[in-house]
């Protein structure tokens, strides 16, 4: 370049080339550098897309899953919701629904609500939870927000429940939208992060009442991080393989006051927040005002009866969910446990020692209550696949600094083994074992022959000659999730006990079948015998005029 090109160079555009050079010299901060981990983050999107929107009607729907498509069906076809806070969680999933009911339907031209339908949500937001990882590159490095990624999108749990149309799914993108959103406010300070921020944890309280438990962890999670990098010191250090952003963000060595604007603007932004905080939440449990303000009460009067039903309902020992983690998701666990360790006693990342402060913690909040089901092991399988991605990215740069192949090979082979693992266990639970109780994810799962159930009761209906409109009765005092699949069928009763009829079509329980013959008589004969779930067979009763 001549003295005169040189003086033509602008300060900003010297520093700009001064910063990229840097970057490309530097095997701090893309230790997986350009395309290379943009195709492999791609694929590992597309992987965690497949496994979960491909077949979503395959497994009948959970118990849980028809009480919320009976929520849904009422709100799509009458317009009417209203929080109930003794029996259900927040609105947030039921209104996503709507949004993509109607869609489906103005878009194709059907009635809108179908199973696939339904379970698009979770599994949407499930693959979306996938690629908020992926933008923690900054701070787990090119290879751990790689391996962090794998690790979510190959969960067997996190899967699975991604083909669930249940909150859990929609609480973890939440809370990890939180953590995502007031990173980037911090290294842009663009307030479009804060007001994001905001939003996320709206949503994430209007998802489910166990958020106030993430909640409390993420914050107490960041102030134990910082104390502890403040305390041996390392926060000084000039030189951090681990956590480049700081170096690279041209304006990170100003302060953040000075760089939100000065005290006022960052006030004014804040105030904002919280008015953004508080609208979407009183929209939602207010049902858009039209349940106000008795929706908004009952959205705080919900902990009295949640603190209830967390020590009477689904009550398991204090070890529950490290059993459960330890036989479904050990690979996490490993590699979770390895993390932690690299990060506690180096010391330099504050966002893995927040990560894996945040994994003790949510799953010392789950351990001490009662209440336990497996889909909470998602909230304590996110931190554990971050912090798991930070030791992966500290074993791959131990193994560059081998000089020996071979010792690089087998420093690094037990890791990859422990990223491809769980996709066995993903497929082998959620396309073939769905409704094995002996998996602790498969939790009083329906059974896949009730659908069997459903397909005899559509025969049957169709051989009558009155389609959906045949009248059924349901004397079983278990039906769920019945109703979603016998949604277009007007003419259902479910009466819970056994009552005189003449309808074409009775189902009971086994228990009752001595007394369905008594009342019945000659004049119906028993179709099958069909499993709802552990302990609950239903059985069939039609008219013989009807049987094949």
């Amino acid at each position: 370049m001549s003295v005169a090109e040189h003086k033509s160079v602008s300060p900003r555009a010297a520093k700009t080339k001064k910063l990229a050079r840097t970057r490309r010299n530097s095997p701090d901060w893309e230790s997986l550098r350009g395309r290379r981990w943009l195709w492999a983050a791609g694929a590992i999107l597309l992987t965690a897309a497949l496994l979960r929107f491909y077949d979503l009607p395959l497994a009948p729907l959970h118990h849980d899953e028809g009480v919320n498509g009976s929520f849904l069906t009422a709100m799509f076809r009458g317009g009417v919701y209203h929080y109930d806070p003794a029996n259900y969680h927040g609105p947030t999933l039921y209104y996503l629904a709507l949004v993509v009911t109607t869609l489906n339907a103005f878009l194709f031209g059907k009635a809108g609500l179908s199973t696939f339908t339904i379970r698009s949500v979770p599994a949407i937001f499930g693959t979306a939870t996938v690629w908020l990882i992926l933008q923690l590159r900054r701070y787990l490095g090119g290879y751990g927000s790689l391996a962090a990624a794998a690790l979510v999108a190959l969960s067997p749990g996190m899967v699975y429940f991604s083909r669930y149309f249940i909150h859990e799914m929609l609480l973890v993108f939440f809370t990890l939208g939180i953590v995502v959103a007031v990173l980037k406010y911090y290294e842009t300070a663009r307030p479009l992060y804060l007001m994001l921020a905001s939003a996320s944890a709206a949503l994430m309280f209007a998802t489910k009442e166990t958020a106030v438990f993430s909640a409390i962890v993420l914050v107490l999670a960041w102030i134990l991080a910082t104390v502890y990098q403040r305390l041996i010191g390392s926060w000084k250090s000039k030189y951090d393989r681990s956590e480049p952003a700081a170096k690279e963000n041209a304006s990170a060595s100003e302060p953040f006051l000075i760089r939100a604007g000065g005290g006022d603007k960052l006030m004014f932004l804040l105030v904002g927040a919280a008015a953004l905080f508080a609208a979407v939440y009183v929209a939602l449990y207010s049902s858009f005002g039209d349940n106000f303000p008795k929706g908004l009460y009952d959205s705080f009067l919900t902990f009295g009866y949640w603190t209830k039903t967390g020590s009477s309902a689904h009550t398991h020992n204090a070890f529950t969910c490290l059993k459960w983690l330890g036989k479904e998701e050990w690979p996490c666990l490993v590699l979770g446990a390895l993390g932690l360790l690299f990060a506690v006693c180096r010391g330099r990342n504050r966002f893995a020692l927040f990560s894996g402060l945040w994994a003790i913690g949510i799953t010392a909040a789950y351990s001490l209550i009662p209440y336990k089901t497996p889909w909470l092991l998602l909230n304590i399988i996110l931190p554990l696949a971050l912090i798991g991605g930070y030791g992966v990215e500290e074993i791959c740069a131990l193994a560059k600094r081998m000089s020996d192949l071979r010792l690089r090979v087998v420093s690094v082979l037990p890791v990859i083994a422990m990223l491809i693992i769980p996709s066995f266990y993903a497929v082998d639970l959620n396309f073939f074992r769905y409704d094995d109780d002996s998996i602790p994810y498969v939790y009083a799962h329906t059974r896949r022959g009730f659908l069997d159930l459903i397909k005899q009761v559509e025969d049957i209906s169709a051989r009558n000659g009155t389609g959906t409109e045949t009248g059924i009765v349901i004397a079983s005092p278990n039906h769920w999730p019945m109703p979603w699949y016998l949604r277009n069928y007007p003419k259902t009763g479910y009466w819970g006990k056994i009552v005189p009829t003449q309808e074409p079509i009775v189902i009971g329980q086994s228990d009752q079948e001595d007394q369905l013959r008594t009342t019945l008589g000659d004049g119906y004969q028993r179709v099958g015998l069909y499993d709802l779930r552990p302990g609950v067979v239903l059985v069939l009763y039609a008219r013989r005029d009807l049987v094949q």
